[in-house]
């Protein structure tokens, strides 16, 4: 981050160190290019162009926050701090400029399994409640797009769906005990706690699998009207046909 230029984190993200970069770098793409056609729709239109030739695009705009590159991973003390309070997670997801945390999902959901993208989530939740008017939350994205847009594929979404149904946010796990043990006793300490945790994390994959029904729903009701409205026209023309077949035959028996 400070070779390339520091800048004020817009979107939190939270991800598996284990998972491929080639797919984290795919996701963020997706995400972006959907926050530009919020934002610039005129300017969407030419980026997806580009995105659907060449599969990367240039000049989006987004300031992402990603640990492996805005900690020094030589300093690793320095960056957690004495407390999770002076942790560089915990201070760029309070930071006033960032909209919410951006998940990136791979198959097994596995951000969900480890105990530091739990603290992520808890930091996110509470902020949630802190700021229900400018911060977005937990948006889930994956390389095939983000989720509660209504744009990631319908089978990507009930698969994932199905996976959080059966996972807990306290079976998380970490590489250190000391790590795990500490973000379990700060969700134990909040109100609600793990149960709490669960209906969030739950909740937030619910409205991606809503967004998706109202997505596939809205695509069928536009395919039938396009077949009835084909259907119309075959008939048109038949009956057109029907009617020059008519008029011929009468023409030749008056003659």
């Amino acid at each position: 981050a400070e070779m390339a230029g520091a800048s004020e984190v817009e979107w939190f993200v939270s991800h598996y160190w284990g998972n491929k970069f080639a797919h984290l770098v795919d996701t963020l793409e997706k995400h972006a290019l959907e926050q530009q056609e919020a934002l610039t729709p005129d300017v969407f239109a030419q980026t997806a162009t580009e995105f659907r030739r060449t599969g990367r695009i240039r000049g989006l705009r987004g300031k992402y926050w990603i640990c492996s590159f805005s900690i020094n991973q030589w300093c690793i003390s320095e960056e957690l701090g004495s407390h999770w309070t002076e942790s560089s997670f915990y201070l760029a997801l309070r930071s006033e400029t960032c909209v919410g945390t951006l998940m990136v999902l791979d198959d097994k959901l596995q951000p969900l399994t480890r105990s530091w993208c739990m603290f992520e989530v808890l930091q996110t939740l509470i902020l949630h409640d802190e700021r229900p008017d400018d911060f977005t939350g937990l948006v889930f994205a994956t390389r095939s797009g983000v989720l509660r847009s209504g744009n990631a594929p319908m089978e990507t979404v009930m698969s994932f769906a199905a996976r959080l149904a059966d996972i807990r946010m306290e079976d998380a796990a970490a590489s250190s005990q000391a790590d795990k043990n500490m973000i379990d006793t700060a969700v134990r300490e909040r109100s609600g706690g793990f149960e709490q945790m669960n209906h969030f994390v739950r909740a937030s994959m619910q409205q991606a699998v809503v967004a998706a029904k109202d997505q596939l729903e809205e695509n069928l009701a536009g395919l039938i009207e396009r077949l009835d409205d084909g259907d119309e026209k075959h008939l048109d023309a038949i009956d057109d046909e029907q009617f020059c077949i008519s008029a011929s035959e009468a023409a030749a028996s008056a003659s």
